[in-house]
């Protein structure tokens, strides 16, 4: 999760339960451009790529999040939709490089790619190629960023394996989105159209295929020996299933508490990814719904938070967070 400040003054941690008390917010995001409620702030902001600590032996993970997804950085990008309470369960979606060449010339030279993380920016190193993440409000944005002219010719072909529930069809290359979609054969999340785009500006569309659990992206070669480096490959992931605001949003509570520094609202809203899995944010804002801070955020798979409620410690003048862990998902 995101840490409170350092002058927390108490937590307990019990198998089903959590409290916090918090202070002063952690991470600052951008003032929204009028003064909307606390509520509608909040889907149009991210929240930054940041870990926890496990509970109970389960590990909490690396996550961020957009305005209807989180994903997941521990093995390549696992991207999970806010699908609401009414959706039975998770509908994940996970991609792994297996393969980047050119011509006959394997890009990925190392065994593990190395990993850098950024506010909202995941980074895999594979050597020849980096493979990319930025956590977009409207959706997650992969690239793979070739940064030197290769010394072959050929085509550039990469390779993904998919997992998770969602499937897709399979087709030949196009230069078009790829569906997944769920079980029922509701249509879920869309991995984007690639665009080749080289140092100078200049664009070639790229086709797609998908095979099974395979995606396979391929720029034309032609076009990358007259390149300009680097060349960015770069497709969109977003999630265009849609749900109302009262199915996906839980409980919600608001506190107004003096000494804030302008920042007296407190606000903490819940969101269902599914019905097992519900995440937490606490946020503050000026008196106007202007100025939002996020303090808290708990939003792993790994379980479900739940009923959480504001109070005030009176003494210490901190703002109390209380909510129910569910470590088994199992609502």
């Amino acid at each position: 999760m995101i840490r409170p400040t350092p002058d927390v003054a108490a937590r307990c941690s019990l198998s089903l339960a959590i409290c916090a008390l918090l202070s002063l917010p952690i991470v600052a995001q951008a003032a929204p451009d009028a003064a909307p409620a606390p509520s509608a702030a909040l889907a149009l902001e991210r929240t930054p790529i940041h870990s926890g600590e496990a509970d109970g032996g389960t590990p909490y993970g690396t996550w961020a999040t957009g305005a209807r997804y989180k994903v997941a950085f521990d093995d390549g990008a696992t991207v999970v939709p806010y699908l609401g309470r009414t959706y039975p369960t998770n509908q994940t979606w996970c991609w792994h490089t297996v393969s980047a060449r050119v011509g006959s010339l394997e890009l990925r030279s190392r065994p593990q790619p190395a990993r850098t993380l950024q506010e909202y920016r995941a980074e895999y190193d594979h050597g020849a190629i980096v493979e990319a993440y930025d956590v977009l409000a409207a959706g997650l944005e992969q690239t793979f960023v070739l940064a030197a002219r290769p010394p072959v010719t050929g085509d550039l072909v990469i390779t993904g394996r998919t997992a998770g529930e969602l499937r897709a069809a399979s087709r030949g290359p196009e230069h078009a989105p790829i569906v997944f979609r769920d079980a029922a054969g509701a249509a879920i999340l869309s991995y984007g159209s690639a665009t080749a785009i080289d140092a100078t500006g200049k664009t070639h569309a790229m086709t797609t295929a998908v095979d099974g659990e395979h995606v396979v992206l391929r720029l034309d070669g032609a076009w990358l020996a007259d390149a300009s480096y680097p060349v960015v490959v770069d497709p969109l992931i977003g999630v265009f299933y849609q749900t109302s605001g009262f199915d996906l949003i839980g409980d919600i509570d608001v506190m107004h508490m003096e000494g804030g520094n302008g920042r007296n609202v407190w606000f903490v809203e819940q969101r269902w990814a599914s019905a097992a899995d519900g995440d937490l944010w606490l946020r503050r804002f000026d008196n106007d719904g202007n100025n939002s801070l996020l303090c808290f955020a708990d939003v792993t798979t790994s379980w479900s938070s739940m009923t959480p409620s504001l109070g005030k410690h009176q003494r210490g003048g901190y703002a109390l967070l209380a909510f129910a862990r569910h470590l088994s998902n199992d609502l």
